[in-house]
């Protein structure tokens, strides 16, 4: 098991020249090269293991099949309540309430903008 930082998610991070996933890591580490697009999946679904023998390259979609079907909890920790999650055409899950407040935050800082540009 990864015993360094994870992030709420559940994933677990090297820092180095750039950030990676641990698992990915180990994964480039102990059996082989990957290409950009692949993934690598969890054969026993915990997210901070990092034994190879449990590791197993696949792409996105593979994955996102492959998955337990729970939620993992977004980085700010908004409840796991299924009206919050949406899911992008791609298959990937979102917290909804997380993508409100982006979008209020784009638009406030747009708002500034126009905002200052008027004051010219």
């Amino acid at each position: 098991m990864w015993t360094g930082h994870r992030r709420p998610t559940g994933y677990h991070y090297v820092h180095d020249t750039r950030t990676t996933v641990a698992s990915r890591l180990a994964y480039l580490m102990f059996i082989g090269d990957l290409d950009d697009v692949t993934q690598v999946h969890h054969l026993c679904q915990n997210t901070a293991c990092v034994k190879p023998d449990h590791l197993e390259a696949v792409d996105q979609g593979e994955n996102v099949r492959r998955g337990s079907g729970e939620w993992v909890t977004c980085d700010r920790l908004h409840p796991d309540d299924p009206t919050r999650i949406g899911q992008r055409k791609d298959g990937r899950s979102y917290c909804k309430e997380c993508q409100r407040v982006r979008e209020r935050q784009r638009r406030a800082a747009f708002a500034e903008k126009i905002k200052r540009m008027r004051s010219l």
